[in-house]
């Protein structure tokens, strides 16, 4: 008897370690330079509707292990300005959202991770108005 909880012990124990370390290696792909390829919109739980202008596909956001984060909004600016801000991100709620801090704003800002691969990020976020009105941005690691 206690063999076999033993043996139920220890494969809870692997399969939890495969599990999570999955996961952990997943997160590690946030990290570099992600160029922007798509924009869309929805109001509520409308479809979305693609929305990307030629001037956001030279947008870059780029990850640092130590937790920075930069956004480069490219020469081919849509509102022409200074075009960079930094700030810090966090991974939250077992690695499926990322908590913003930007440099100079207060308070934290949520993303959640609809998908990450070592190559394609997608990100959402909702804009927090009435409408409900949310963003769904694709990125390719460049």
């Amino acid at each position: 008897m206690k063999s076999t909880n033993l043996r139920s012990l220890l494969l809870v124990l692997v399969v939890a370690t495969v599990f999570f370390g999955c996961k952990k290696k997943e997160a590690r792909f946030i990290e570099g330079t992600w160029k922007r390829t798509k924009i869309e919109m929805r109001l509520g739980s409308n479809p979305w509707e693609e929305i990307t202008e030629s001037c956001n596909l030279d947008d870059t956001e780029e990850y640092t292990e130590s937790g920075n984060w930069s956004y480069y909004d490219g020469t081919n600016q849509c509102n022409p300005g200074s075009g960079i801000m930094t700030g810090t991100w966090k991974f939250a709620a077992d690695n499926t959202k990322i908590i913003y801090t930007y440099t100079g704003i207060d308070g934290e800002y949520e993303s959640t991770i609809e998908s990450i691969e070592k190559k394609k990020l997608v990100l959402t976020y909702s804009s927090g108005d009435l409408l409900g009105t949310q963003y769904k941005y694709t990125y390719e690691k460049q």
